[in-house]
């Protein structure tokens, strides 16, 4: 894999010597970076592909990912929320990753009334019994038992056999 994912990198090198400004290929080449495990290479090739185009918002997306795997919480917070600002499709359900991902996040940097906020977005966006599962965790850690029994009711009456909640 590391082997062809040089190779991938030397042929997208190929062509930015030819079109140093081609946002794809500097977004497609932090994608590599990013599978690889080389975050910090990640991350200047995400950047480069914002300073080219600024409203794409999964460039700012994955750099948000590679921070919180870099352990840099403030600086992945601004990413997801940049990437969340320049989703022109506030209600894309396939961009909830990215608010679920602030909200853990904000719960890292003990922002609780906020990550609450989020973690509640995700719910609204999708509707998934996961979504509900992961503002229940949060409620726990937080120990608002009695927001944690309502939502435990909530998820009762949508899913009745979920066991997890049962307990």
């Amino acid at each position: 894999m590391l082997f062809r994912s040089q190779r991938t990198i030397a042929k997208y090198d190929d062509v930015l010597r030819l079109a140093p400004n081609y946002v794809q290929v500097h977004y497609q080449e932090g994608n590599i970076y990013l599978k690889t495990g080389q975050f910090g290479k990640a991350v200047e090739k995400f950047n480069k592909a914002i300073d080219i185009d600024p409203l794409f918002p999964l460039s700012s997306f994955r750099k948000g990912y590679c921070l919180v795997r870099m352990r840099k919480y403030p600086e992945a917070e601004t990413a997801f929320r940049r990437a969340i600002s320049k989703d022109k499709k506030k209600n894309r359900r396939d961009f909830t990753e990215a608010y679920e991902n602030l909200a853990n996040v904000l719960y890292i940097e003990k922002k609780y009334a906020e990550a609450e906020k989020y973690y509640k977005r995700v719910i609204e966006l999708t509707h998934k019994p996961e979504a509900y599962m992961s503002l229940l965790s949060f409620y726990r850690n937080t120990h608002k038992t009695a927001a944690a029994k309502e939502l435990c009711r909530r998820i009762l009456e949508i899913d009745p056999k979920n066991q997890k909640v049962r307990e």
